[in-house]
């Protein structure tokens, strides 16, 4: 099990990002006390949710689900375990093949995020798309597709047991 989504979100409608980390840090205080992985949303703010993170050191896993920032904050993460899940639009984006490229393979995951981030832009999303998000991570790890597939669901059950 998990607590999620939570995060930040300098989306759109913008919204008061002081009370958002506060909601957040409460968030993270509870998988922590509670022993349940986190999943974290960070829409146009994945250093600030990472900043976060690192400053209240939760001792579960931690998902950066969709994340969207800079790829050198992501790989300072990862080398504290941290998780970055990658959707199908890895197939159009060039921000998430920098991403996959600087992660090691046991901080990735897969995700759908359906309806939204599908491999065309603007085409609805589905589950079914994960095959082709991992046929494409095979490409830039230079794995194959089953040993890839193996080591992705060997991460998923690590984040899912709320244990570092």
């Amino acid at each position: 099990m998990a607590i999620g989504e939570v995060g930040l979100d300098r989306g759109r409608e913008g919204g008061d990002i002081s009370m958002q980390e506060k909601f957040f840090r409460e968030a993270i205080r509870l998988a922590s006390s509670k022993h349940l992985s986190l999943v974290v949303h960070s829409r146009n703010s994945g250093r600030e949710a990472i900043r976060v993170l690192l400053d209240e050191n939760p001792d579960v896993p931690i998902d950066m689900h969709a994340y969207d920032g800079k790829s050198s904050s992501a790989a300072e993460a990862a080398r504290l375990g941290v998780f970055f899940s990658i959707p199908p639009s890895l197939l159009r984006s060039e921000e998430k093949i920098a991403l996959a490229r600087k992660l090691p393979i046991e901080n990735l995951l897969l995700e759908s995020d359906a309806p939204a981030l599908g491999p065309r832009p603007g085409e609805r999303n589905e589950p079914a798309n994960l095959l082709l998000t991992l046929k494409k991570l095979s490409e830039i790890k230079h794995e194959t597709i089953e040993s890839l597939g193996d080591a992705l669901t060997q991460n998923a059950k690590r984040f899912l047991s709320g244990k570092l």
